[in-house]
């Protein structure tokens, strides 16, 4: 049984392209970790999703994860976080790895989340890939996902609440679809 850490393969939500550093890594606000490879993101709670004490969730506010880093956090037995490092034991290892540092800023994920007015009946598409990508970073990728479509048709809002009730909350990039569709 594995303590501490994250619980879901955020790793998945990154990006793998080192144009932008930024987007290979999940980062911590208010609570809450997300991670972005700019066609998907997914915003998950700390404490409801990856049982994160709320102590150790107030040392990691506005630290960067890289993508490889939760790869290396996720086969660790024990993690716990502290304000110097992520301590970890792995097998007979133990050891501490640093927090990514990152000096570009997030992108604004939250106002993704803030306005959601339907607007007229348009055509969009999901790419199934994209979904498929996602569902695979919620915390119980056998639920079932609300889809919301986001202002001017932006972004489609994807939302599960599959643990607790508590709502996980991601984003895909729509597919515009022309007429003949």
């Amino acid at each position: 049984m594995k303590i501490g850490g994250f619980k879901t393969p955020l790793w998945n939500a990154c990006s793998d392209d080192d144009r932008r550093p930024v987007l290979n890594c999940a980062y911590v606000k208010d609570g809450k970790i997300v991670a972005t490879d700019v066609h998907i993101l997914i915003w998950q709670s700390l404490t409801e999703i990856h049982g994160i004490e709320p102590e150790q969730a107030k040392l990691i506010e506005g630290k960067f994860f890289h993508r490889e880093l939760l790869k290396e956090m996720s086969k660790c037995e024990i993690i716990t976080f502290t304000e110097d490092g992520i301590q970890f034991v792995k097998g007979k290892i133990k050891g501490t790895f640093d927090y990514t540092d990152i000096s570009e800023k997030y992108p604004d994920f939250e106002a993704l989340f803030t306005e959601w007015k339907p607007e007229e009946k348009s055509k969009i598409g999901v790419n199934p890939r994209l979904l498929e990508k996602l569902r695979m970073c919620f915390s119980n990728p056998n639920s079932t996902f609300a889809l919301t479509i986001g202002a001017n048709n932006s972004h489609i809002k994807v939302t599960s609440r599959a643990v607790n009730q508590v709502d996980e909350m991601g984003v895909i990039m729509p597919v515009m679809l022309n007429e003949n569709f």
